[in-house]
């Protein structure tokens, strides 16, 4: 497949992937993704070249020719680094989970009308946490992990579950041992991201083979992610499901595709607000459009999604009234405002006054001056609060691919 110090070239230049160093292990994962994070670019062929330059055994008229080669390798590796672990030593693949791959027509080589004519197997696209299995390099134990790490609250209840049950712990270890890194996902009531599931699950996907990266699906496993056997070609008349996040499908190109329900796009829309920072879900309800992720938010949300709503109105509220109230005390609550814009007098004190005595809500009492609605200065203080005091997820056990 590829060798660490291989990867750590793939990674040049390139912080949107984390490199995790633990308990002997070294994990690959991306962050986000970006134009260029698993493709190669003109500006990554340039960088490189430049680099490949400044080498002595590199000839001067091979140097784009060999860039634009060893750029198209780090982008097809890249693909790989969803959770890939190497053992910290030998640099060895240990486990090798589910590489990088887009949804129907995402992108210039997933479009539908390309591929239709292909065969595929196809599968359910389960709504959980990949969990991918492993004996440890040095002491031998079985390990479970998430694209993370081994110590995630997902892998460490997957590992549980698998270990209260021999004989799926055999089945696991075997395949291990003969060479291939089993994947699952773990779905459970406390870990939904759309997809609501009664118990916690894990649930068999498929196999990998870390030697050549290539995939099997082992019918052993009792827990198997549901298989069906319609066409490709007809996966669109499939996808008016509820309570269904879609399909996976590993075309006979050997390329693999996902395809997902509309009534799951768009409930994870609240999802991708979910994952980010949770001063951003303040931002939303200032754009007035918190009514519409409630409407279409899993029940688990709609708690904390309300709680911000009311927050966030709460603040602005008072804040106002603050500003208008500082504004009538510092201007006298019978100046009309014909007479307030006419008076270049009394406009030239009020400035005065206000910066001298409440500089800080200069620009808010100027637009109530003016007779505007001061809620525009007002949401943007009150993002730069929310900026300090709520910095992270609002959910931070969740666990959603970027």
């Amino acid at each position: 497949m590829f060798t660490l110090p291989e990867s750590y070239n793939a990674l040049r230049h390139r912080d949107e992937f984390a490199v995790k160093q633990y308990n002997g292990l070294i994990c690959l994962d991306y962050n986000v993704c970006r134009s260029g994070t698993f493709d190669s670019t003109e500006e990554e062929v340039a960088t490189h070249a430049t680099y490949l330059a400044g080498l002595s055994d590199v000839q001067p008229e091979s140097v784009r020719s060999q860039a634009e080669a060893e750029v198209s390798r780090f982008a097809q590796l890249r693909r790989n680094f969803r959770g890939v672990t190497f053992d910290e030593v030998s640099g060895q693949i240990v486990s090798l989970p589910l590489h990088k791959f887009f949804n129907l027509n995402q992108t210039a080589e997933t479009q539908f009308h390309d591929l239709q004519h292909l065969d595929a197997v196809i599968y359910e696209k389960l709504d959980g946490s990949m969990i991918h299995f492993f004996i440890h390099p040095k002491t031998g134990d079985l390990q479970a992990a998430t694209c993370r790490s081994t110590e995630t609250p997902q892998a460490q209840v997957a590992l549980q579950i698998a270990k209260s049950d021999p004989v799926l712990t055999k089945m696991i270890e075997e395949v291990i041992v003969d060479g291939w890194t089993p994947i699952f996902e773990f779905v459970a009531a406390h870990n939904q991201i759309v997809v609501y599931y009664p118990r916690p699950r894990l649930v068999y996907l498929v196999s990998r083979n870390r030697n050549t990266g290539q995939y099997c699906f082992h019918q052993q496993f009792p827990d198997k992610a549901s298989r069906f056997e319609f066409r490709f070609a007809d996966i669109l008349d499939y996808l008016n499901k509820k309570e269904f996040e879609g399909y996976v499908c590993h075309l006979s190109n050997d390329m693999f595709v996902k395809a997902k329900t509309p009534w799951y796009l768009e409930r994870h829309r609240v999802v991708d607000v979910l994952v980010r920072p949770a001063y951003k879900l303040y931002q939303v309800v200032f754009d007035g459009i918190m009514d519409d992720l409630l409407a279409s938010s899993p029940d688990r949300y709609k708690p904390v999604l309300q709680k911000i709503y009311e927050e966030a109105q709460r603040d602005l509220l008072n804040e106002q009234r603050r500003v208008e109230s500082l504004f009538v005390q510092m201007m006298g609550p019978d100046v009309p405002l014909a007479v307030r814009k006419a008076d270049r007098a009394l406009r030239k004190f009020f400035v005065e006054k206000v910066k001298r005595e409440a500089p800080d809500d200069f620009s808010e009492l100027m637009t109530v001056y003016s007779g505007n609605n001061p809620q525009g200065g007002i949401k943007d203080k009150l993002m730069e609060v929310y900026r300090v005091k709520y910095p992270n997820r609002v959910l931070s056990d969740m666990d959603v691919e970027p």
